[in-house]
């Protein structure tokens, strides 16, 4: 059996995720592969103070199935 189609797409709110992001993005995709399915991240990041929007710039640019959506207005930072 091959990989579908159509890629289902999964919403990932992140802050403050730098840390782990990265291994759990992984684990999603290798267990959404080995039941064949095509997942595709839409990671929307909330106002992090860590280096999650560094992290996540470079997996968006090393895989095509993540979709990287930064706060840039701030509209959700914390304390405002």
């Amino acid at each position: 059996m091959g990989l579908t189609n159509d890629a289902i797409d999964v919403v990932v709110p992140v802050h403050n995720e730098g840390a782990t992001i990265r291994s759990t993005l992984e684990e999603f995709y290798r267990a959404a592969a080995e039941s064949h399915i095509r997942i595709r991240f839409v990671v929307a990041e909330d106002a992090s103070v860590d280096d999650t929007v560094a992290v996540l710039k470079l997996l968006e640019r090393a895989a095509a199935e993540i979709d990287f959506r930064p706060d840039t207005q701030r509209l959700f930072a914390r304390g405002d």
